[in-house]
């Protein structure tokens, strides 16, 4: 059941954007109630209700904007030669902002870590490998990553220091 409500905040994430903010909850609900069949009332009113929430809080406004996308598929080569890591994955969300592009992941853990530095290491792999691969396409734009935990909610952006460090994991890994 975890798998389906995580995967419910997504779809609602990537979609509720769009839909006049008038009519979002009633896209919800109806959105919710034909996937989410298995689940509680309970719980479906839980995810409509956190979505909700995050897509109209002013202070994920810029991240929701039109100029962001939603799932953006990502095929690359990161690295040189025999050391080259391919990576193919989706950005839950790309914001294109004044200052730069945010990667954005969505994660729904409860509770989620209140520190970056208790964050689990995949997950930082993860944002690290898709800076590593916008950077390639998109030279000398800033280029910073986040996570949005749905539970609070809470946006937690990560450090260069991490994700630095987790670039040269990926690019050394596959040294001789």
């Amino acid at each position: 059941m975890r798998f389906v409500r995580g995967r419910l905040i997504h779809s609602l994430l990537q979609y509720l954007p769009q839909v006049a903010p008038d009519k979002r909850a009633q896209a919800a609900e109806r959105f919710v109630t034909s996937r989410g069949e298995m689940l509680s009332e309970e719980a479906r009113e839980a995810i409509v209700s956190e979505s909700l929430t995050i897509v109209g809080d002013p202070r994920f406004a810029p991240v929701f904007a039109p100029t962001s996308l939603a799932e953006v598929p990502v095929v690359a080569r990161i690295g040189v030669g025999d050391s080259a890591v391919e990576l193919e994955g989706q950005i839950d969300r790309l914001a294109i902002l004044e200052s730069g592009l945010l990667i954005l992941d969505y994660k729904t853990n409860r509770p989620p870590p209140e520190r970056e530095e208790d964050v689990a290491p995949a997950y930082i792999g993860q944002l690290a490998a898709y800076r590593l691969a916008l950077r390639g396409m998109f030279p000398g734009q800033p280029i910073r990553a986040a996570l949005l935990w749905t539970d609070g909610p809470h946006l937690m952006e990560i450090s260069s220091t991490l994700l630095d460090a987790s670039e040269n994991e990926i690019l050394q890994a596959r040294r001789p």
